[in-house]
């Protein structure tokens, strides 16, 4: 099984990193994390470039709680703006991870919240026009999103996205 899991921490010399996996479903990268022990070893490739990592006028990332790790790793290295879908409440993860100036906003089923979201992104890029822009998580957010960046104008080299997940299907990141 391969999946793509950004790094919090990566240590080549002593051969470690660090990983958040979020479990959610029963999808293969939730039961490999299910079924994973303090000292198991596995093979790992990384990091590599599906996202970049060096923004130094700031990251708005918008994602779930499957992109937690990725918003960790990039508050690490820039100004980060995040911006998250959650299912439920996430304030002791955030907190956990230091990332505790998150806007939330909880979905629901019908995705009556992106509109919300949308206006939230909005105002974010207002606030921050030289950021750089990553939508990451759920597919179907990121559709409305990547939308809404091309309706203001947000050149391709300033914006980028990396679906992790979507409902019913297995395979992705």
């Amino acid at each position: 099984m391969q999946r793509t899991y950004p790094p919090i921490d990566w240590d080549a010399a002593n051969g470690r990193t660090r990983i958040l996996v979020y479990l959610h479903g029963d999808a293969p990268g939730t039961r490999w994390a299910r079924a994973l022990r303090a000292g198991d070893r596995c093979v790992v490739f990384g990091p590599r470039k599906s996202v970049r990592l060096d923004a130094p006028s700031g990251v708005i990332l918008f994602g779930d709680e499957t992109s937690l790790g990725l918003a960790a790793a990039l508050a690490s290295q820039a100004p980060l703006h995040l911006l998250l879908e959650v299912s439920a409440d996430a304030d002791a993860a955030l907190g956990q991870l230091g990332l505790r100036d998150a806007q939330c906003c909880g979905r629901n089923a019908s995705d009556t919240h992106l509109i919300a979201l949308e206006g939230r992104l909005s105002a974010l890029l207002q606030a921050h026009p030289a950021a750089d822009i990553v939508l990451s998580g759920r597919a179907g957010a990121i559709q409305p999103m990547a939308r809404l960046l091309r309706q203001h104008g947000v050149a391709a080299a300033q914006r980028q996205s990396k679906a992790y997940w979507a409902a019913g299907k297995t395979g992705l990141d």
